[in-house]
């Protein structure tokens, strides 16, 4: 199971971790370093996104490319979409803390969405082990990892290994994606947005 093998770390805090996250340096060079922009915001809250249910999407940040992050009803302990190029969106985490952990824990998390959504989570850690190979001096991978359980504990949350937040992704977003309708609603019309991983039919 992925909780065995969790730094110990308080439970998730219910509030108050954007405003940490949007307060901390370490959290913003590396959230940017893994192409999550949270002074971006405002680019994410005009995607014109909204769930069937009603609730509101508050945007978080984007990408340089403009692919948004967003949180549902803007409450710290309700799921994290990602809305992606490819007209999809995923379900990034069942709360923000969730969302955080994989978005601080997996740099090349958006590279290998669609190997994931594709081919499930082993595939996508295989991808991901293969593309910090290629990218991240050993030296330098140490050291991000000393960063990212430095960042971890200042926020509250746990440092997990790739592969568990990879399986936890896939099953969380399985699980929740159905209760999510996503629509695009632009000039009068509305239109589904499908989701990148869902329970099989």
């Amino acid at each position: 199971m992925a909780d065995d093998h969790r730094d110990a770390a308080p439970d998730h805090p219910a509030t108050g971790l954007l405003a940490r996250l949007r307060g901390s340096a370490p959290a913003d060079e590396v959230l940017s370093r893994h192409d999550c922009h949270l002074d971006r915001a405002e680019y994410a809250d005009a995607v014109p996104l909204e769930l069937v249910s009603g609730e509101p999407l508050v945007g978080l940040a984007t990408t340089s490319a403009g692919e948004s992050f967003q949180l549902c009803g803007g409450d710290e302990r309700r799921p994290v979409l990602y809305y992606d190029d490819a007209d999809s969106v995923l379900v990034l985490g069942r709360d923000l803390a969730e969302a955080v952990e994989l978005l601080i824990g997996v740099p090349y998390l958006l590279d290998i969405m669609h190997t994931l959504a594709g081919r499930g989570p082993a595939a996508a850690t295989a991808e991901h082990e293969e593309l910090a190979a290629q990218g991240i001096a050993a030296d330098e991978a140490r050291s991000r990892e000393r960063t990212h359980h430095r960042l971890a504990a200042e926020l509250g949350l746990r440092a997990m290994p790739v592969a568990d937040l990879l399986h936890r992704l896939h099953g969380t977003a399985e699980e929740l994606a159905p209760g999510l309708e996503v629509l695009w609603v632009d000039g009068g019309e509305s239109n589904p947005i499908p989701h990148a991983v869902a329970p099989q039919a």
